[in-house]
């Protein structure tokens, strides 16, 4: 089946079918495994890149092909990594970044450009945007326990804040377009957005992945989430307990806060970004003067990704 093809409701085995067959070819396992593994290579690599490009090429086309939206987030929940890496290369400035020292040597470039549209798309659906948003939390608190230097962590939480701030701003304007004017309609869907935040971290970290659980996981089989470098090294030395400790002790439950608005939503997603980053300050011989900057930088760029996925910038989308 063509990965661009349309479709509508009465396709949805097909979708799911297409669905699997590329989680199986992005990620190196088979649909359906409950192995905590990823299979990565660069074949696996280089259809994950086509599935980018077609992607995040047409916006509507996952919605077009209904029953792909959890394949999706779990390619993007294999490839979390390098969607990070291929993002942080603002006018070709990876090298000079030294992006490589953040995320670790060998990651796969998708793409700057490439990369935003695909979390444009991955961020209008509510199961793609759940688990996309779910793992993205832990594997921040894996670069940011991972990294020993303190500019190294810092620097990696503030790239974390610019993609949850991408995701969050186009999950929150597809739910303002869906439900115009339907307010009763629009309120549930910002009420259940809020639940992935449930999710937890399950206790079986080893191999350099994490294995998230709880709502997020959509299907009877783990969401595999690859650790940042450091933290898999970590793990290799037997640390695998006190990774997935911390982990643990760094989740976010929302599931107590109101959400009535779009403004909630993105409130919610700011607390629940900033969560393991807060708690990394907390623990560490960071200055007052250089948590308030810190702090303040963290806004900043957290906004900078909602501007990167808000379409009334983009003409077109």
């Amino acid at each position: 089946m063509d990965i661009m093809e349309g479709g509508d409701v009465e396709k949805t085995v097909g979708y799911n079918s297409l669905g699997h067959a590329l989680e199986a070819a992005t990620l190196g396992v088979p649909h359906g495994s409950d192995s905590a593994a990823l299979g990565r290579d660069e074949d696996t690599a280089l259809v994950m890149k086509k599935v980018i490009n077609a992607y995040g090429g047409n916006p509507d086309l996952m919605n077009d092909q209904y029953g792909m939206s959890d394949s999706i987030g779990r390619m993007t929940a294999g490839y979390i990594d390098d969607l990070n890496y291929s993002a942080t290369n603002f006018a070709g400035s990876g090298d000079a970044y030294n992006r490589e020292e953040l995320f670790g040597s060998g990651r796969n470039d998708f793409g700057d450009l490439q990369t935003k549209k695909f979390l444009l798309t991955v961020g209008r659906n509510e199961e793609s945007y759940e688990i996309a948003s779910s793992v993205q939390q832990v594997y921040t608190a894996s670069g940011i326990s991972g990294h020993a230097d303190q500019s190294d962590a810092m620097a990696f939480a503030k790239r974390s804040m610019w993609f949850h701030g991408a995701l969050d701003e186009a999950r929150t304007e597809q739910i303002g377009k869906d439900f115009a004017e339907e307010a009763d309609k629009k309120n549930m869907a910002l009420e259940q957005q809020a639940e992935w935040r449930k999710f937890a971290v399950g206790a079986a970290v080893a191999g350099g992945v994490a294995v998230a659980t709880g709502p997020v996981a959509v299907a009877a089989y783990p969401i595999v989430v690859p650790l940042a470098e450091q933290a898999g090294e970590a793990v290799k030395t037997g640390s695998s307990n006190e990774i997935a400790e911390w982990l643990k002790e760094n989740e976010y439950d929302n599931s107590r806060q109101a959400v009535a608005t779009q403004q909630d939503v993105i409130h919610a997603g700011q607390v629940a970004a900033a969560t393991p980053i807060l708690n990394y300050l907390d623990s560490s011989d960071v200055s007052e003067e250089d948590r308030r900057n810190f702090i303040d930088t963290l806004q900043g760029v957290y906004n900078d990704g909602r501007m990167a996925t808000n379409t009334d910038n983009a003409p077109g989308q």
